[in-house]
């Protein structure tokens, strides 16, 4: 008996998931012993004449012996030269390989030491950046660093001291800065 009754679920199942595979597929179930018609293949149109195919030689009646081939004279001549050009045409020439990309220099991996110029110590760094802006517009190098929560504006870093001096001489009257050199470290870009 419950074997009856497990076929009689399957069946059920079967004939339940077989009318989803229809319904959600579209296509409509098959009624009876109906055959599928195959579609229609139609051949390709053809714009251009077909190049004629050499008809074949009828063959030979069998009574003549067929006459041995005979083999085709080989060239032993050079190669010709390569024709001469119009004289209106140029000579073709040969692309040049691409130059080598050039290497960008890398900025150290270490902190660098130098020298510079405080040009300022700020709470905000709006101000910070506007001063900074200032000393570009001077074409004098800068960077901004925090220390101990106030956003320092430098000038440099320069290789000497004397490549300090000179810029402060230059922004003395321009930009208020103190003129005294410090030893400074650049830190390491991010």
């Amino acid at each position: 008996m419950t074997k009856n009754i497990l076929v009689a679920l399957g069946l059920v199942v079967v004939v339940i998931l077989g009318g989803f595979y229809f319904f959600f597929s579209g296509s409509p179930p098959l009624k009876g012993p109906e055959k599928l018609a195959a579609p229609e293949v139609k051949p390709p149109a053809v714009s251009e004449p077909l190049e004629k195919v050499a008809e074949m030689p009828a063959p030979a009646p069998a009574s003549t012996p067929a006459a041995p081939p005979t083999p085709a004279p080989q060239d032993s001549a050079p190669p010709l030269p390569a024709p001469p050009r119009p004289p209106g045409e140029k000579p073709v020439a040969k692309p040049e390989p691409a130059p080598a990309p050039q290497e960008t220099a890398l900025p150290p991996l270490e902190p660098q030491e130098g020298f510079g110029l405080l040009a300022g110590s700020y709470r905000k760094y709006e101000d910070a950046s506007n001063m900074l802006e200032k000393l570009k517009k001077e074409g004098q190098p800068g960077i901004i660093r925090k220390e101990k929560g106030k956003y320092q504006v430098w000038v440099g870093p320069f290789s000497s001291t004397k490549e300090a001096d000179a810029a402060a001489k230059a922004l003395k009257g321009k930009v208020k800065i103190s003129s005294k050199v410090y030893k400074m470290v650049t830190p390491v870009p991010k």
